[in-house]
Parts: structure tokens; C-alpha cells; sequence
């Protein structure tokens, strides 16, 4: 079968696992403009209004893995195979952020949500990025009046790691802290007790021990008087679940991926 009869079939009736593996198996830039051109309408778009003003978020429909975004200056966030847009989550997150905003940001990768905080208006001096990975000298060479620590971060202090209760004794405590971390996420939050900032929480319940598991990481939150809700945070229209009343999707059936991961978003009391 030729190529572009491949992708034609695959952007419009194979099942999503299917396009998932056609993707996986050419360049990304290839399908983009191969399947552009064969459904010019695949774009979906969704406005984002920020205290600092609108981002508008794109997204080649059902694909995950390209992903741009930009704000009304055209001023393009970074495009990263296989992280960001999530527009439920930036949404929620962005009317969170103000110029007055400490803004933690664990498992920084290449900046994306950096980004998406500098767009709603937090200044760069307030961002603070966790990334132990070779990302980390390009988010200080992106954003040079933020600090930028290759530390890992836990819920005990050691060789090369630290808690980010020990974080903000020299630095300023967080008004919103996002964790990405892979399964290390029930730890980081550990080491963040006692200080109760909003916190936005990417679980992946595959990497989680049976002890660390998401009801119990729930549980942990709402303990310390959080309200914990949980949502599909990829989809462009996500609504954002009671934890104590919605099921948890544990192996769930999310539209964009059947084993996790979503958002765990905790409200402290004050909020």
C-alpha cells in the first residue's frame, strides 16, 4: 500500500491505536504534512483567556505527540514531541498564575508550562525549574532570571536531592506546584508538607507502588484539608471531576491514553 494511502486511511477511519503506531513509525513533521493535506480541517483549536490576556492553544486533532501553541503576539510555545498542550490542564492552570505568582514547576522538561506561566503573566524571576536531565541547560539558557535546579526533589534531603519544604527555606515559598515525575510523584509530595500551595499533579498509576498508589495519594491531600479533583487533562474540553464523588479512572478509559496518565489537581483550604 502506498504512504499516503496508508495515512489517509489512518487519519480517517483506524482505530486510535493504529494511528498511534503509523505515527510512531514516520517523522513527525512527515505526518503533519501529509495528513494536513489530505484533512485540512484537522486542526482544533481552543482561546485560553489569562489574566495577562489570550493564548490560543493548536492541536493536530487526535494527535499527541505535535503539539504548538501561541499567544496573540504570535509569539509560538515550544513545539516538544510527546509533552504539552494538555488544554484542560493549561486552562485551569493559567487562571491560577498572576504577576504575583511563585510558580514551582517539577519535571520542567524543555519548558513548556514555563511558558505557559510567562504567557499569563508570572515574571521569569518567579519561576522555579526542577529538570535532573541534560533539559535543564536549555531552560536556563530560555529563561535566565528563573532559577533552574538539576537537584532531584523527594521527601528526604541527601546526596544530589532535596524537599521542597528545604527548597523554600532560601527561596520563596509556592503559590502552584506542578508535578511530572514519572511515579516519583506520592514522594515529591511528602517533602512539600507543610507548606500547602495549589498543586497540579500528573499521576501515573502504572509507576506507582501499591502503596503509593493514586487513592492514597488522594487521600494524602485531602488529610492535609485539600478539595482534590481529577481530570482527563488532554482533552480540549476536559471537565474537572470530584475525587470524594467521581470514581478514579485507575485503569481508566480516558480518550487520549487507556492506562493514564491524568491530572490531580489539590485546592488548599484557603483557595
Amino acid at each position: 500500500m502506498r504512504p499516503d494511502t496508508i495515512t489517509k486511511s489512518v487519519v480517517g477511519t483506524v482505530p486510535d491505536e493504529a494511528k498511534r503506531l503509523f505515527r510512531r513509525s514516520v517523522p513527525p513533521a512527515v505526518f503533519d504534512r501529509v495528513a494536513d493535506r489530505l484533512d485540512p480541517d484537522r486542526r482544533v483549536l481552543t482561546d485560553i483567556e489569562t489574566p495577562a490576556g489570550t493564548i490560543t492553544l493548536r492541536l493536530p486533532a487526535g494527535d499527541n505527540l505535535r503539539k504548538t501553541a501561541e499567544n496573540p503576539r504570535e509569539k509560538p510555545l515550544p513545539r516538544v514531541p510527546g509533552v504539552g498542550f494538555e488544554p484542560t490542564f493549561v486552562r485551569d492552570l493559567s487562571r491560577r498564575l498572576d504577576g504575583e505568582t511563585t510558580y514551582y514547576d517539577i519535571g520542567a522538561a524543555k519548558g513548556y508550562f514555563a511558558e505557559v506561566a510567562k504567557l499569563a503573566g508570572v515574571p521569569e524571576s518567579r519561576l522555579h525549574l526542577f529538570e535532573p536531565s541534560s533539559a535543564a541547560d536549555r531552560l536556563e539558557s530560555k529563561y535566565p532570571e528563573s532559577t533552574v535546579t538539576t537537584e532531584l526533589v523527594g521527601s528526604d534531603s541527601g546526596e544530589n536531592c532535596l524537599t521542597l519544604t528545604e527548597y523554600a527555606l532560601e527561596k520563596p515559598d509556592p503559590d502552584v506546584v506542578k508535578v511530572d515525575a514519572e511515579g516519583a510523584e506520592f514522594d515529591i509530595l511528602r517533602g512539600l508538607t507543610p507548606l500547602s500551595p495549589i498543586v497540579y499533579v500528573e499521576v501515573h498509576p502504572l509507576l506507582l507502588s501499591a502503596s503509593d498508589s493514586v487513592p492514597a495519594l488522594v487521600d494524602f491531600l485531602t488529610e492535609r484539608g485539600y478539595d482534590v479533583a481529577w481530570a482527563d487533562h488532554r482533552r480540549v474540553d476536559g471537565d474537572w471531576h470530584d475525587a470524594a464523588s467521581v470514581p478514579l479512572p485507575y485503569l481508566s478509559t480516558l480518550s487520549t491514553n487507556s492506562e493514564g496518565p491524568y491530572m490531580l489537581r489539590g485546592l488548599p483550604p484557603e483557595t
